[in-house]
């Protein structure tokens, strides 16, 4: 931060005291580029008090005529943190169709922020320190408080939304097959997911039910009870999207006993009809 002193010369300038008190005067003299100059330039060095005191003294430049001045004056400098900031969600994802609130938190300055939240066009959404955005893209949170100057810049948070499409997954098409074989053979598919799930029922699936691809095997009492319905999930949606669910249900067939009719044969070279009963 530039500083101006009018009216003297043979300047001196000393710090004397700061909000951290007066143990450290050579660092804080540190902080100014020269300390006898009419145009010094103040840069607080990390961990910086909030305030430093420095006495500012000198010859007078104005005749007599002009009347008598002080010719020493304190003036306190306070410092301020950077200016910085941070996006809350982040990363920042919306389900395809969907929305998201994005929140930039700043901090550092003097508290008292402004907010222009822009797109990649610079066109102006909000003045808020939220925006709801719809689309994918990249945007800009531009933030200042009362401080901004050259060296005091106001601070850009680069903020990127991306649209997750939602999931989808098949559980395959409903199967019939023998009790006496009831292993069922399940065929899965799924797109824009992480992982799946296979649940309800109580046998066993091989290798596992995290596979679109497995076997079923029944218990006895689901053989018994002539069906299962099993369930295939998704997991892993992104940007709010909701998780999706597919059936599939496997029905076992009864035993089929037959027990053959038919005339003896009573000569070489004869037939007979047989019937099943």
């Amino acid at each position: 931060m530039p500083l101006n002193i009018y009216g003297l010369d043979n300047i001196t300038i000393t710090a004397i005291n700061s909000s951290a008190g007066s143990t450290d005067i050579a660092l804080y003299n540190s902080y100014l580029n020269c300390l006898d100059c009419s145009d010094p330039v103040f840069g607080a060095g990390a961990g910086a008090p909030a305030w430093i005191d420095y006495v500012i003294a000198g010859d007078q430049q104005a005749s007599g005529s002009c009347g008598i001045y002080q010719q020493q004056d304190t003036v306190r400098l306070y410092t301020f943190s950077e200016l910085t900031a941070t996006s809350t969600p982040n990363p920042a994802e919306i389900c395809a169709g969907g929305s998201v609130n994005i929140t930039a938190i700043a901090s550092g300055g003097n508290l008292d922020y402004n907010y222009v939240w822009t797109n990649s066009n610079i066109d102006t959404l909000s003045l808020n320190n939220n925006y709801t955005f719809t689309l994918e893209g990249s945007y800009t949170a531009e933030i200042n408080d009362g401080l901004v100057t050259a060296t005091c810049p106001t601070f850009d948070l680069p903020v990127s939304v991306v649209v997750s499409q939602p999931p989808t997954v098949n559980a395959g098409v409903d199967q019939t097959i023998c009790a006496t074989n009831p292993d069922a053979f399940l065929t899965g598919s799924s797109a824009n997911t992480s992982s799946v799930l296979w649940t309800g029922g109580l046998g066993s699936y091989s290798p596992d039910n995290t596979s679109l691809l497995m076997v079923y095997t029944p218990t006895a009492a689901e053989i018994n009870t002539g069906n299962v319905t099993l369930s295939l999930t998704s997991s892993g949606a992104g940007g709010g999207c909701i998780n999706d669910s597919d059936n599939v249900t496997i029905s076992f067939s009864d035993t089929i006993h037959v027990t053959p009719t038919y005339a003896p044969i009573n000569c070489y070279g004869g037939s007979t009809t047989i019937n099943a009963g």
